[in-house]
């Protein structure tokens, strides 16, 4: 998996599922972070800094680790502290990263989330899957490419949230659904072309039925 994924997979699974049900000021602040940014460079500043406060006119980050963030990054994040806390935060105050205080045993979120994916081995999750699904099912197959595309986390916490409500045989056409409408309007947002070349790997066209009409299938 290469850096882009893994930041993209520590932005849906740490920021995205972690806080989307967190109402405080400091979620909605890391959660703005997360979309302004590209994935990379959110996962950066996500896991290197700690959003502290909002003092007057100022608001306090403290460094995590020994990096530096451009007038450029600064200026952005500013903005999006304006935006959920008031437009009468003036200044950006960055507290230096203290080396002397830097716990050794410390573990950061995305390191926790690699240890879990790691507990289990894609072949273990794979044949869990396919006495679940069926190894020899169009939705397996088609899951099995993704989980090699993305990893098990993705899966986990995206593509298992999607079930198949019908399917035809003879136009070769799956039609899927999610469990919530968060989770479907994500996977609209995000995945919706991974899913439709997955199926066309498989010879099937797939429908991902609108949230609204699930009654109706």
């Amino acid at each position: 998996m290469n850096l882009q994924k893994i930041a993209a997979t520590y932005i849906d699974i740490i920021i995205i599922k972690k806080i989307i049900t967190d109402r405080s000021m400091k979620a909605q602040l890391k959660r703005k972070i997360a979309g302004v940014f590209e994935a990379d460079m959110a996962y950066q500043i996500l896991t290197s800094c700690d959003f502290v406060a909002a003092v007057k006119n100022k608001y306090y980050i403290k460094l995590l680790k020994n990096i530096t963030l451009s007038d450029h990054i600064k200026f952005k994040i500013l903005q999006e502290v304006r935006a959920v806390y008031s437009n009468n935060i003036e200044q950006l105050q960055v507290i230096p990263f203290d080396e002397s205080k830097q716990v050794t045993n410390s573990t950061t979120e995305y390191q926790k989330t690699t240890v879990l994916q790691q507990q289990i081995s894609d072949e273990d999750y794979l044949s869990e899957l396919s006495k679940e699904l069926g190894s020899n099912s169009t939705w397996y197959k088609v899951r099995e490419s993704l989980i090699k595309s993305y990893g098990q986390a993705i899966d986990k916490s995206w593509f298992s949230s999607l079930k198949v409500v019908n399917e035809d045989s003879v136009n070769k056409k799956i039609f899927i659904k999610a469990k919530t409408e968060f989770e479907d309007s994500y996977i609209r947002e995000n995945y919706l072309k991974d899913l439709e070349s997955a199926f066309k790997a498989q010879g099937f066209s797939f429908e991902l039925v609108k949230f609204s009409n699930f009654n109706k299938i």
